[in-house]
């Protein structure tokens, strides 16, 4: 795969994220979520989730495409932003990360995860966190590469009950900075 670029997301790219969305499921978590939970997800679902943040975006978040070389198509997405919940006493988190199985083992995941740290820490956020699936053991591998600590574990009925655990970096300038992990 060519150099990807990375870049805020637009409006105009709702709908390749969704589809990046949806097919990064697909490729990801088969085999590691119910089989139900995996066919529910949805092009049309996916638009109508994205749409308001990238149409209206919240001042203290962001949404990162990665296309396959200037004006290609997109191949990834990170989006992050303020806590969600009050589970973790991270002020910031990374909502979401997918990279077409494609597109992986570029560095596409590493320069998302970078620019996410840089936005949080520009909207004021020092520290974040992320949910992941426990037996998701590529990504996890990945974020403890990239300098995330295991702090958490729950049961996410949103997906069939699958066990998550979290990973969290208490000081985003080392994930953001020049010198930071997996450098």
């Amino acid at each position: 795969m060519s150099a990807a670029e990375i870049r805020p997301a637009r409006p105009e790219d709702c709908a390749s994220i969704a589809t990046v969305h949806v097919a990064a499921w697909r490729e990801t978590f088969r085999g590691l979520l119910p089989e139900a939970v995996i066919a529910a997800q949805d092009q049309a679902a996916r638009e109508a989730l994205w749409r308001p943040r990238l149409e209206a975006p919240p001042p203290d978040s962001a949404v990162l495409v990665a296309e396959e070389g200037p004006g290609g198509p997109l191949v990834a997405f990170g989006a992050c932003g303020p806590q969600r919940g009050t589970a973790l006493p991270f002020p910031g988190e990374f909502h979401a990360l997918y990279v077409l199985r494609r597109a992986q083992r570029a560095g596409i995941g590493r320069a998302l995860m970078r620019g996410m740290a840089a936005c949080l820490l520009g909207h004021g956020f020092d520290a974040a966190s992320l949910w992941v699936l426990r037996a998701n053991l590529a990504a996890r591998a990945f974020y403890t590469e990239l300098g995330g600590t295991l702090v958490g574990a729950r049961e996410n009925p949103e997906l069939g009950g699958a066990p998550e655990v979290a990973f969290a970096w208490r000081d985003l300038r080392a994930l953001a900075g020049p010198g930071g992990p997996g450098r």
